[in-house]
């Protein structure tokens, strides 16, 4: 097994490196440097604003989206936005507080490992002095799903909504629930 610090600390930073080898083998480290420098003067000094930025902290609450293009021609109108579904934004926050619980109280160790990548994601950008928007959070979704669906199935075996043998028996279309089955709570 992996030790925890190798790898959350040491792998990544590899790869991060790694991703680099093409620039590398070309260029001498200088140029690698420096652009690890320009990133970090650009994201450390950039002043500009825009009428969608919304804080890192409003992301998880699906406040702001952010709209790419708006359109309206002969009285109809088009959008493309990006938003987090309410859904998933909405559960996930009730999946955040109820694994912090199980980490805390029930010793659910995978449940740190998925808050810690959904962390890792988000956190990070509490420190960014730059305008940001709601896509920087996407990252953090997967995260944010698993937490979910980590409490759904716990739900779901508690208080076995469907059998297993109901689940067996349905030979029909399986993206149709089985209406003719009968559920019980």
């Amino acid at each position: 097994m992996i030790p925890f610090p190798v790898f959350f600390l040491i792998i990544p930073v590899l790869i991060y490196i790694l991703s680099y080898l093409p620039l590398l083998i070309a260029h001498d480290f200088n140029i690698f440097w420096g652009l690890q420098k320009q990133m970090y003067w650009y994201h450390t000094s950039l002043t500009a604003t825009h009428p969608f930025w919304s804080p890192w902290w409003s992301w998880p609450l699906d406040i702001r989206p952010i709209w790419y293009f708006s359109q309206s021609v002969n009285g109809k109108v088009s959008n493309i936005f990006a938003i987090v579904h309410p859904v998933i934004a909405w559960t996930g926050l009730v999946a955040i507080a109820a694994s912090i619980f199980e980490i805390i109280y029930r010793k659910k160790h995978n449940l740190l490992i998925v808050l810690l990548g959904f962390l890792a994601f988000w956190l990070p950008w509490a420190f960014s002095p730059r305008i940001m928007f709601i896509y920087h959070y996407l990252p953090s979704i997967p995260f944010l799903v698993m937490m979910t669906a980590y409490f759904l199935a716990k739900i779901y075996s508690k208080f076995k909504i469907i059998t297993n043998a109901e689940l067996v028996e349905f030979k029909g279309d399986p993206t149709i629930p089985p209406f003719d089955k009968k559920f019980t709570p």
